[in-house]
């Protein structure tokens, strides 16, 4: 099987292929937006940038522009409330879905517990 440390890339900036944070997930679809922001032209900036890149992972456009800190210029995100409410509200399958290098992670993931590797 591979080196377990390839388990881990999701979402750090360590590895080379996979440079994104856990927010750039939250992009996947206004869902989780909607569940926490309550003012129209935020929710509408935040459908202006779903709308402008290929997929949510293409976000992270580096230290200023990405998707944390977009979160945190477009209203008042906090990661920890703010964040697992977001992802509560997204369908895992539609993650999967638009985010291709998550679901390749996904996929090692659930290839290692069938093969018994955790």
């Amino acid at each position: 099987y591979g080196d377990h440390r390839d388990l881990h890339s999701f979402p750090t900036r360590r590895s080379s292929d996979l440079r994104h944070e856990i927010e750039s997930l939250m992009y996947t679809s206004m869902d989780g937006f909607n569940v926490v922001v309550d003012d129209q032209e935020s929710l509408d900036e935040l459908q202006r940038i779903i709308d402008s890149y290929p997929t949510p992972e293409d976000i992270n456009g580096g230290a200023d522009t990405a998707p944390s800190k977009r979160l945190m210029r477009i209203f008042p995100y906090e990661k920890t409330a703010d964040g697992e409410m977001i992802l509560e509200a997204l369908d895992i399958d539609d993650i999967r879905g638009k985010c291709p290098r998550f679901n390749k992670w996904m996929e090692k993931l659930e290839e290692g517990l069938k093969n018994g590797h955790f």
